[in-house]
């Protein structure tokens, strides 16, 4: 058997002594097998960490492009939530925000998926949570129009600093594209969102509530009318507060 094809046998076995036989052999760590895999993506593949962590110490390259799309393994990862492999990739370099050919990262994989203790490992790795595609769609974006709830709530994390108010190049916020796929779940937690100050609200939700209406999600629509009306409401209550006051401080009360 060729030593580079006994190598990719041998990692899709984790068998370590068949493995120090090829490479004795000549068997190198660039090997390929017949679909063309490297025999990095052959070691994720399979599932076989420790055979990962030995390639790349022979000097496999973590940042590789591994397809015709440009991505690298990072990317495949994140797109198919492969977290063990994922962390040994960042843990040995791979670089967090490496886009294809498409301008994707590994985050809006991640986020598309709604992988969200795979998204905590990108940021800790480095990753930009405002980082948009060539369509101006964010990781947010992606976890709004998804209806990705728990992840939309921790992007919302103020330590993370995710920008909420974000527009892609359709003008679409993250707001916007959970309304317009009928979400009500993240809906209501971008309406809580406290970067929605009183003139956001004022002009924005109307709009959003258009979109939803456009989409044909008549339900999410009425969540939206719902929380313009308690939003004019409370604003009107604070206008004429401010007034009162305004007008005790003139008269010297």
């Amino acid at each position: 058997m060729q030593p580079d094809f006994a190598l990719i046998e041998a990692i899709k076995h984790g068998n370590r002594a068949e493995f120090d036989d090829a490479l004795s052999r000549g068997a190198s760590e660039r090997a390929r097998d017949l679909n063309g895999f490297s025999a990095l993506r052959v070691a994720q593949r399979y599932e076989q960490l420790d055979m990962g962590q030995l390639l790349i110490e022979l000097g496999a390259d973590p940042s590789a492009s591994v397809n015709q799309r440009g991505d690298a393994l990072l990317h495949h990862c994140c797109r198919v939530g492969d977290i063990g492999f994922a962390c040994l990739l960042l843990g040995n370099g791979a670089d967090p925000n490496a886009r294809n050919h498409v301008g994707k990262c590994p985050l809006h994989y991640a986020t598309i998926g709604g992988y969200q203790y795979l998204v905590h490992e990108l940021l800790e790795a480095g990753a930009l949570v405002n980082l948009a595609t060539p369509q101006g769609d964010t990781a947010m974006h992606f976890a709004a129009r998804r209806g990705h709830a728990p992840l939309t709530r921790s992007l919302l994390d103020p330590a993370v600093n995710a920008d909420a108010l974000a527009k892609n190049n359709t003008g679409y916020t993250p707001l916007h594209e959970a309304a317009a796929a009928g979400q009500d779940k993240v809906v209501e937690l971008l309406l809580k969102n406290r970067s929605l100050g009183i003139a956001e609200r004022r002009s924005l939700l109307p709009r959003v509530r258009r979109a939803a209406e456009l989409h044909g999600h008549d339900q999410t629509a009425a969540l939206i009318l719902a929380a313009e009306g308690k939003f004019n409401q409370s604003f009107a209550e604070q206008v004429t507060e401010e007034r009162e006051v305004a007008q005790d401080r003139s008269a010297g009360r």
